[in-house]
């Protein structure tokens, strides 16, 4: 399917607002980030959750998206070192500063978040995970990260 298919595809017989339109792949995080990188004019935020970014170094994305990335730090699916390409991307894009601000959270969980002028940008750090994210609290994560997202 065409990357502009999927957003068609993802809206057929929903109302969604289009000013809304988020990028989130279960099973397809590496997916979330391509749409990213091509279709930011089309996207309010990007929400992978252990994905891939080996093709972020042609990710040249339009304009600034709410980004938030979660991942693994065991994830011997797709290796964590791949986090620092995508928020490499969007700290660019979205104007952020080089170094962000850590909260330990409860069960070896860290949130990142960088200071940007542009569009928020946040990393969820899951020390000693793997690639099957299955915690209580990971959709309301995604969800607060992106909800106030828009184009």
């Amino acid at each position: 399917m065409a990357v502009t298919g999927k957003i068609r595809v993802s809206r057929r017989g929903t109302p969604i607002n289009p000013n809304h339109n988020m990028a989130r792949e279960r099973n397809g995080a590496s997916m979330t980030g391509v749409l990213g990188c091509a279709m930011a004019s089309r996207l309010a935020a990007i929400a992978p959750v252990s994905g891939g970014y080996t093709t972020y170094s042609r990710c040249h994305p339009t304009r600034p998206l709410t980004a938030y990335e979660v991942h693994g730090t065991a994830d011997h699916v797709v290796p964590y070192s791949g986090v620092k390409r995508f928020t490499r991307v969007w700290r660019r894009r979205n104007g952020c500063n080089a170094s962000p601000t850590a909260t330990k959270l409860a069960g070896g969980l860290v949130r990142y978040r960088w200071r940007c002028t542009r569009a928020p940008l946040s990393h969820l750090r899951l020390k000693g995970r793997g690639h099957f994210l299955n915690y209580a609290g990971l959709e309301t994560s995604v969800w607060n990260a992106v909800r106030h997202a828009t184009r």
